[in-house]
């Protein structure tokens, strides 16, 4: 039920924050409103019980249909034994059906360049929920304890939102959440020029029953990064994800991690597939990941300068499962050669186009590390691999070019 709920919430925001009106709108506060909602009842969702004026609004955001909210394919089938004729979709059979009915109650304040809103869950449905379920559902909604306010300028394209702070002791499991909050820009007349701070203070998970006691959850200053940034034909993207700590007692197993980074850029992305690829996935067709259509698309994203650079995948210190592990730090950059055929490989056959992949990359492990992944299958190979050694760490220098891969200098046999 919680994987479900949360989904859901998910789902309702991004389809919410997602909608773009067109160009020849009228570029007001309300309008932007007006044009969102409009957009979101073509996606699986209805406005109901709307109040409106020329300075708020009030109503709720109903869903109706999930999948198609979510973007997600009907998935028809025939199970064997049945007619041909007789089809159920996934929804039929109750996997993500009982999401419709999910109510969030939207009341916006307008000025002239902006707008302020709070959204709370207002209604779930409970039919398939246990009594548990159900009064924990009803506090909930109740206590507003999904509660997010937001505030939009429709000159400058920046917006803020923040999550209330939880501190509740349920059932089976006390929750506290803190400084759950985010900010950015959003063009909504230029999809590919975005930027998108968001951050969690503080989030603590601590089970009540007894059989779980002594177990916890504590997460400290998690944050994602992401921008898009445009240059004539081509357009960059950055994803920076980390968490400064994490203390875990699960299952009679410690793990804690001090500063853990991911930064990885993808550079040179062609910008007219891309955008063309938003467009897709905002619209009411359902994309099957397999299709030609998508896959060309998907190969149109790749220029002869594109290249994709892990500037940083870092952790301090690990402790797991009780055994100290110390840091690691990998860099790395791949790239393309210039070749006029590349297009016309990565149709055919995308392992055609690695004879003209190149790769550097830098991986430093501590030799705590190094140890326990030299000890898993997938990491058994570093066990025939000499490292460089420096200042305590294991140093592994690799290149690959021309279909030839070398390890610290030496070709790998």
């Amino acid at each position: 039920m919680l994987k479900k709920f949360l989904l859901s919430i998910f789902v309702t925001l991004f389809a919410f924050a997602s909608q773009a009106p067109t160009a020849t709108a009228p570029k007001s506060a309300k309008s932007v409103v007006d044009k969102s909602l409009e957009q979101l009842k073509n996606k699986g969702m209805v406005i109901e019980n709307r109040k409106t004026t020329d300075t708020t609004d009030s109503f709720e955001l109903v869903i109706k249909d999930f999948f198609k909210l979510a973007g997600l394919p009907p998935q028809a089938s025939a199970p064997k034994g049945l007619d041909k004729n007789a089809t159920k979709t996934v929804a039929d059979k109750g996997l993500y059906s009982d999401l419709n009915g999910i109510a969030m109650q939207v009341d916006i304040n307008y000025s002239k360049e902006s707008y302020a809103s709070a959204l709370y869950l207002s209604k779930f449905p409970t039919e398939s929920m246990s009594k548990d379920e159900k009064a924990l559902m009803a506090r909930i909604i109740k206590d507003q304890l999904i509660f997010i306010t937001s505030d939009f300028n429709i000159n400058t394209n920046k917006y803020n939102l923040a999550f209330k702070d939880i501190d509740e002791t349920f059932d089976t499991i006390k929750i506290k959440t803190a400084g759950i909050q985010g900010s950015g820009t959003y063009d909504m007349d230029n999809l590919d020029t975005q930027d998108m701070v968001f951050k969690m203070a503080t989030i603590m998970l601590t089970p009540t029953e007894k059989k779980f006691l002594g177990e916890y959850l504590t997460m400290n200053n998690a944050y994602i990064n992401m921008s898009s940034i445009p240059n004539d034909k081509v357009l960059d993207l950055n994803y920076n994800v980390g968490v400064e700590m994490v203390d875990a007692n699960i299952s009679k197993s410690v793990t804690k991690v001090n500063k853990a980074n991911v930064d990885i850029k993808f550079g040179n992305i062609n910008r007219n597939a891309y955008n063309k690829l938003i467009e897709l996935s905002q619209s009411n067709i359902a994309i099957d990941p397999s299709s030609p259509e998508l896959m060309n698309l998907l190969t149109a994203l790749i220029t002869q300068d594109l290249y994709i650079e892990i500037k940083d995948i870092s952790v301090d210190d690990l402790i797991a499962n009780g055994q100290k592990m110390g840091g690691m730090k990998v860099t790395a950059k791949a790239s393309f050669k210039k070749d006029p055929n590349l297009a016309q490989l990565l149709k055919i056959n995308p392992m055609m186009a690695l004879s003209a992949l190149e790769v550097e990359a830098n991986i430093q492990l501590s030799q705590s590390m190094l140890k326990a992944l030299s000890q898993t299958p997938k990491g058994a190979m570093l066990a025939f691999i000499p490292p460089k050694m420096e200042n305590g760490m294991a140093i592994y220098l690799i290149k690959y070019s021309g279909g030839k891969l070398l390890v610290n200098g030496n070709p790998l046999q």
